[in-house]
């Protein structure tokens, strides 16, 4: 078990690590700041949970 976790956390934080990245991007490219990548993340979350 414990070494599915690690496998896991690994992966998770290469996934952060893209996502990450990818925010730099389009911030860099003036495509989008932080604060509304966050807004439209949350809404896009909000409405895939109801």
């Amino acid at each position: 078990m414990n070494k599915e976790l690690e496998e896991v956390k690994i992966e998770l934080k290469s996934i952060c690590e893209q996502f990450t990245n990818i925010l730099k991007r389009l911030e860099s490219e003036n495509v989008i700041t932080k604060e509304e990548f966050i807004e439209y993340s949350s809404k896009k979350i909000e409405f895939l949970n109801s």
